[in-house]
Protein backbone atom coordinates (compact mmCIF):
# COMPACT_ATOMS: atom_id res chain seq x y z
CA UNK A 1 0.00 0.00 0.00
CA UNK A 2 1.36 3.39 -1.03
CA UNK A 3 0.69 6.40 1.18
CA UNK A 4 1.01 9.82 -0.43
CA UNK A 5 0.91 12.93 1.79
CA UNK A 6 -1.03 15.81 0.27
CA UNK A 7 -0.25 19.52 0.58
CA UNK A 8 -3.05 22.06 0.14
CA UNK A 9 -1.55 25.37 1.17
CA UNK A 10 -2.41 29.04 0.79
CA UNK A 11 0.99 30.61 1.47
CA UNK A 12 4.58 29.88 0.38
CA UNK A 13 5.68 29.88 4.01
CA UNK A 14 3.17 27.20 5.04
CA UNK A 15 3.93 25.13 1.95
CA UNK A 16 7.66 25.20 2.53
CA UNK A 17 7.28 24.41 6.24
CA UNK A 18 5.06 21.39 5.68
CA UNK A 19 7.06 20.09 2.73
CA UNK A 20 10.18 20.15 4.86
CA UNK A 21 8.36 18.29 7.66
CA UNK A 22 7.41 15.38 5.37
CA UNK A 23 10.50 15.35 3.15
CA UNK A 24 12.41 13.04 5.48
CA UNK A 25 10.07 10.09 4.87
CA UNK A 26 7.75 10.77 1.93
CA UNK A 27 8.96 9.64 -1.47
CA UNK A 28 5.87 10.85 -3.28
CA UNK A 29 3.85 13.98 -2.50
CA UNK A 30 0.62 15.29 -3.97
CA UNK A 31 0.22 19.05 -4.28
CA UNK A 32 -3.41 20.18 -4.43
CA UNK A 33 -4.27 23.27 -6.46
CA UNK A 34 -7.63 24.95 -5.93
CA UNK A 35 -8.83 28.00 -7.85
CA UNK A 36 -11.77 28.65 -5.53
CA UNK A 37 -14.47 27.08 -7.69
CA UNK A 38 -14.61 23.74 -5.89
CA UNK A 39 -14.17 25.36 -2.48
CA UNK A 40 -14.15 29.06 -1.68
CA UNK A 41 -10.57 29.21 -0.49
CA UNK A 42 -7.76 29.32 -3.05
CA UNK A 43 -4.34 27.75 -2.81
CA UNK A 44 -0.95 28.60 -4.21
CA UNK A 45 -0.89 28.58 -8.00
CA UNK A 46 1.39 26.25 -10.01
CA UNK A 47 3.48 29.29 -10.93
CA UNK A 48 4.25 29.79 -7.22
CA UNK A 49 5.62 26.30 -6.66
CA UNK A 50 8.74 25.95 -8.82
CA UNK A 51 11.25 27.50 -6.41
CA UNK A 52 9.58 25.88 -3.38
CA UNK A 53 10.15 22.32 -4.61
CA UNK A 54 13.46 22.86 -6.39
CA UNK A 55 15.54 21.40 -3.56
CA UNK A 56 13.30 18.34 -3.16
CA UNK A 57 12.46 17.10 -6.64
CA UNK A 58 15.48 14.80 -6.86
CA UNK A 59 14.27 12.72 -3.92
CA UNK A 60 10.49 13.24 -4.04
CA UNK A 61 8.12 12.44 -6.89
CA UNK A 62 5.60 15.26 -7.17
CA UNK A 63 2.08 14.89 -8.48
CA UNK A 64 -0.43 17.70 -9.00
CA UNK A 65 -4.14 17.42 -8.27
CA UNK A 66 -5.71 20.16 -10.38
CA UNK A 67 -8.99 21.29 -8.80
CA UNK A 68 -9.13 24.20 -11.23
CA UNK A 69 -11.52 24.96 -14.06
CA UNK A 70 -8.79 25.62 -16.63
CA UNK A 71 -5.86 23.30 -15.90
CA UNK A 72 -4.21 23.20 -19.31
CA UNK A 73 -2.48 26.64 -19.17
CA UNK A 74 -0.58 25.41 -16.10
CA UNK A 75 0.65 22.08 -17.49
CA UNK A 76 3.97 23.23 -18.95
CA UNK A 77 4.75 25.15 -15.77
CA UNK A 78 4.14 22.06 -13.67
CA UNK A 79 6.31 19.86 -15.87
CA UNK A 80 9.16 22.37 -15.93
CA UNK A 81 8.91 22.61 -12.15
CA UNK A 82 9.43 18.87 -11.81
CA UNK A 83 5.94 17.35 -11.59
CA UNK A 84 5.77 13.89 -13.18
CA UNK A 85 2.10 13.11 -12.45
CA UNK A 86 -0.88 15.36 -13.18
CA UNK A 87 -4.39 14.54 -11.98
CA UNK A 88 -7.27 16.59 -13.39
CA UNK A 89 -10.58 16.94 -11.56
CA UNK A 90 -13.34 15.55 -13.79
CA UNK A 91 -15.98 18.14 -12.88
CA UNK A 92 -14.52 21.10 -14.79
CA UNK A 93 -15.79 23.29 -17.61
CA UNK A 94 -13.07 22.42 -20.14
CA UNK A 95 -13.01 19.42 -22.49
CA UNK A 96 -11.60 16.66 -20.30
CA UNK A 97 -10.67 14.35 -23.17
CA UNK A 98 -8.61 17.05 -24.88
CA UNK A 99 -6.73 17.76 -21.66
CA UNK A 100 -6.00 14.08 -21.00
CA UNK A 101 -4.81 13.51 -24.56
CA UNK A 102 -2.61 16.59 -24.25
CA UNK A 103 -1.07 15.22 -21.06
CA UNK A 104 -0.29 11.94 -22.79
CA UNK A 105 1.61 13.96 -25.37
CA UNK A 106 3.67 15.52 -22.57
CA UNK A 107 4.80 12.07 -21.33
CA UNK A 108 3.55 12.46 -17.76
CA UNK A 109 1.48 10.06 -15.70
CA UNK A 110 -2.13 10.98 -16.44
CA UNK A 111 -4.83 10.97 -13.78
CA UNK A 112 -8.49 11.81 -13.37
CA UNK A 113 -10.14 12.56 -10.03
CA UNK A 114 -13.86 12.12 -9.46
CA UNK A 115 -15.93 13.80 -6.78
CA UNK A 116 -19.01 12.37 -5.05
CA UNK A 117 -21.33 13.66 -7.80
CA UNK A 118 -19.59 11.59 -10.50
CA UNK A 119 -20.12 7.88 -11.11
CA UNK A 120 -17.64 5.36 -12.45
CA UNK A 121 -19.95 4.89 -15.43
CA UNK A 122 -19.48 8.56 -16.43
CA UNK A 123 -15.70 8.24 -16.77
CA UNK A 124 -15.66 4.94 -18.65
CA UNK A 125 -15.00 6.74 -21.99
CA UNK A 126 -11.70 8.06 -20.55
CA UNK A 127 -10.34 4.95 -18.86
CA UNK A 128 -8.08 4.01 -21.77
CA UNK A 129 -6.27 7.36 -21.38
CA UNK A 130 -5.51 7.07 -17.67
CA UNK A 131 -2.69 5.83 -15.49
CA UNK A 132 -4.49 6.84 -12.29
CA UNK A 133 -8.06 7.33 -11.10
CA UNK A 134 -8.57 9.20 -7.83
CA UNK A 135 -11.79 8.57 -5.93
CA UNK A 136 -12.61 11.45 -3.61
CA UNK A 137 -14.15 10.36 -0.29
CA UNK A 138 -15.02 14.02 0.38
CA UNK A 139 -16.05 17.01 -1.71
CA UNK A 140 -13.02 18.31 -3.65
CA UNK A 141 -11.12 21.35 -2.46
CA UNK A 142 -10.84 21.31 1.31
CA UNK A 143 -9.06 19.16 3.87
CA UNK A 144 -10.63 18.10 7.17
CA UNK A 145 -14.09 17.19 5.85
CA UNK A 146 -16.33 14.36 7.02
CA UNK A 147 -15.66 10.96 5.46
CA UNK A 148 -18.21 9.71 2.90
CA UNK A 149 -18.05 5.88 3.06
CA UNK A 150 -20.50 5.37 0.19
CA UNK A 151 -17.80 6.59 -2.20
CA UNK A 152 -15.75 3.46 -1.50
CA UNK A 153 -18.08 1.50 -3.77
CA UNK A 154 -16.51 3.33 -6.70
CA UNK A 155 -13.11 1.94 -5.73
CA UNK A 156 -14.56 -1.58 -5.68
CA UNK A 157 -16.11 -1.03 -9.12
CA UNK A 158 -12.80 0.14 -10.56
CA UNK A 159 -10.77 -2.69 -9.01
CA UNK A 160 -13.16 -5.38 -10.27
CA UNK A 161 -13.66 -3.77 -13.68
CA UNK A 162 -11.46 -3.24 -16.71
CA UNK A 163 -9.22 -0.51 -15.33
CA UNK A 164 -5.68 -1.82 -14.76
CA UNK A 165 -4.05 1.37 -13.54
CA UNK A 166 -3.61 2.88 -10.10
CA UNK A 167 -6.71 3.58 -8.01
CA UNK A 168 -6.31 6.23 -5.32
CA UNK A 169 -8.52 6.90 -2.32
CA UNK A 170 -8.38 10.57 -1.34
CA UNK A 171 -10.03 12.38 1.54
CA UNK A 172 -10.70 12.08 5.29
CA UNK A 173 -8.39 9.11 5.73
CA UNK A 174 -7.23 8.67 9.32
CA UNK A 175 -6.96 5.99 12.01
CA UNK A 176 -10.76 5.81 12.25
CA UNK A 177 -11.48 5.37 8.53
CA UNK A 178 -8.38 3.67 7.13
CA UNK A 179 -9.49 0.05 7.70
CA UNK A 180 -12.73 0.61 5.81
CA UNK A 181 -10.89 2.38 2.99
CA UNK A 182 -8.29 -0.37 2.64
CA UNK A 183 -10.99 -3.04 2.51
CA UNK A 184 -12.29 -1.38 -0.66
CA UNK A 185 -8.96 -2.22 -2.32
CA UNK A 186 -7.25 0.99 -3.45
CA UNK A 187 -3.61 0.93 -4.48
CA UNK A 188 -2.82 4.28 -2.89
CA UNK A 189 -4.01 6.41 0.02
CA UNK A 190 -3.75 10.17 -0.45
CA UNK A 191 -3.71 11.76 3.00
CA UNK A 192 -3.71 15.44 3.86
CA UNK A 193 -4.25 16.89 7.30
CA UNK A 194 -3.99 13.64 9.27
CA UNK A 195 -0.32 13.44 8.29
CA UNK A 196 0.70 16.95 7.35
CA UNK A 197 -0.90 18.84 10.24
CA UNK A 198 0.06 16.36 12.95
CA UNK A 199 2.80 17.08 15.48
CA UNK A 200 4.53 13.86 14.37
CA UNK A 201 3.78 13.45 10.64
CA UNK A 202 6.18 10.53 10.21
CA UNK A 203 4.40 8.54 12.94
CA UNK A 204 1.03 9.08 11.26
CA UNK A 205 2.51 8.11 7.87
CA UNK A 206 4.01 4.89 9.24
CA UNK A 207 0.78 4.13 11.08
CA UNK A 208 -1.27 4.24 7.89
CA UNK A 209 1.29 2.24 5.93
CA UNK A 210 1.18 -0.46 8.61
CA UNK A 211 -2.58 -0.86 8.13
CA UNK A 212 -1.99 -1.63 4.46
CA UNK A 213 0.65 -4.33 5.01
Amino acid sequence: MTVVPALLEKSPEEFKKNLERISGFARRVQVDFNDGTFERTTTLKPEDIKDLIADYKEKIEFEAHMMVQKPWPHVRTLIKSGFTRIIVQYEIEENVREILEGLIGESVFVGLAIGPATSVFEIEPYVDLLDTITVMDIEPGKQGQKFMPAELEKIRELKTGNFLGEVQADGAIDSQTVREVIEAGPDTLVVGSYIVKDEDPKARYEELKAYGN
